[in-house]
């Protein structure tokens, strides 16, 4: 186990605020979710994410909402809408639980929907002409759909948590039809993440109704 917030990942110049897009799981799939966190042992290896934040990132943006006026944050979410315009929803199958060199985490196979959502996102986001004081540089993906239940907090042997994790299992489908625009804050000492609300964005277009949601193999 290693300590996630000494990472690159984790190397934000300031704290609070940075432009996040999230998927969050509905109320049974987080209550799913908070159980498994509750099995986890050795709390001094690693810190269990709030189950109220649980998430899984989509992209995080260069931008950090306290740096953003309200037409550079309109054409943010315009560019969102947009990239919504032009991918179909589609579900993820998350049915892997595995103890990371960093964490706990719950992961799903990659797919289409997925890699297309992704590249649609980057390149609509890439046109915005939002030009903040310091941005960070470019976009970050996460290395795969995946919901951290735990951030690594020690660098230590960490076989017997592995142990336990090896003996749990989960299997959640989650249609992919909304994304979060999120003003995310990072909380080094705790070793988690909260977040405020900054809009909602819906896929639109005939795929988006629920008989068109389908599940796609990588």
């Amino acid at each position: 186990m290693r300590d996630f917030f000494a990472t690159p990942a984790c190397d934000w110049r300031r704290p609070d605020g940075s432009l996040h897009l999230y998927l969050l799981p509905e109320g049974e799939q987080r209550a799913e979710l908070a159980r498994l966190q509750d099995a986890l042992p050795w709390p001094d290896l690693h810190a269990r994410q709030p189950a109220s934040f649980l998430h899984a990132t989509v992209l995080r943006l260069p931008w950090f909402l306290p740096e953003l006026d309200e037409p550079q944050l309109t054409a943010v979410q315009e560019s969102v809408a947009q990239a919504l315009s032009a991918a179909p929803p589609f579900v993820l199958e998350f049915d892997t639980i595995a103890l990371t060199d960093f964490g706990v985490v719950v992961s799903a196979p990659s797919t289409q929907g997925w890699e297309s959502l992704l590249a649609s996102l980057e390149s609509a986001l890439g046109r915005c002409d939002v030009q903040s004081e310091r941005p960070d540089a470019g976009f970050s993906r996460p290395f795969g759909p995946h919901v951290s239940l735990s951030y690594g907090r020690a660098d230590a042997g960490a076989d017997e948590l592995a142990d336990v994790v090896a003996t749990m299992s989960v299997r959640q489908s989650w249609p992919v039809r909304r994304l979060e625009l999120l003003s995310v804050h990072m909380h080094r000492s705790e070793g988690t993440y909260s977040w405020e609300d900054v809009s909602s964005h819906t896929f639109v277009g005939e795929a988006a109704d629920d008989q068109h949601l389908t599940k796609e193999t990588s």
